[in-house]
């Protein structure tokens, strides 16, 4: 039987939208590098579009300005111009911590399902062993993190 590698209380796969949203706001108020975040780290459309468009240069009030209906402009307002108020280093820890979460979910994410297939193949299958590979390797990057 497959072990879980999450944590007891953890959900199976929760796009960590809070993480992601205040990387967002982060870069958009010119607070941690471009190049610290990249658009992998974000799983939902909506803010990949927005990372997209700090990126390639668009101000936060023209992307605010972009929001399609009232419910998603209170939210490109939350993100984009409601600023963090720390110190530069605090600044990039956080975005350091919202990253490993970003990061450590898609990797948590990623086990379940290589456990999922693992599981429902027969054990005699002759992609059993690539399979259990990445999962290995999916395991060591978790402890990593």
């Amino acid at each position: 039987k497959p072990v879980s590698m999450r944590q007891p209380g953890e959900s199976a796969s929760p796009p960590d939208t809070s993480a992601q949203e205040t990387l967002l706001s982060l870069l958009a108020t010119g607070q941690i590098p471009k190049d610290m975040i990249s658009e992998k780290d974000f799983d939902d459309d909506e803010l990949k579009s927005i990372y997209a468009g700090l990126i390639s240069g668009k101000s936060p009030a023209a992307l605010v300005d972009t929001a399609p209906d009232d419910e998603t402009h209170s939210r490109y307002v939350r993100i984009l111009l409601s600023p963090i108020a720390d110190s530069t280093d605090q600044l990039i820890s956080m975005a350091n911590q919202c990253l490993a979460r970003i990061r450590k979910s898609a990797l948590l994410k990623r086990y379940d399902t290589l456990m999922s297939q693992i599981g429902a193949l027969p054990p005699d299958d002759s992609s059993v062993p690539a399979l259990l590979k990445e999962a290995q390797d999916v395991q060591a990057k978790l402890r990593l993190l």
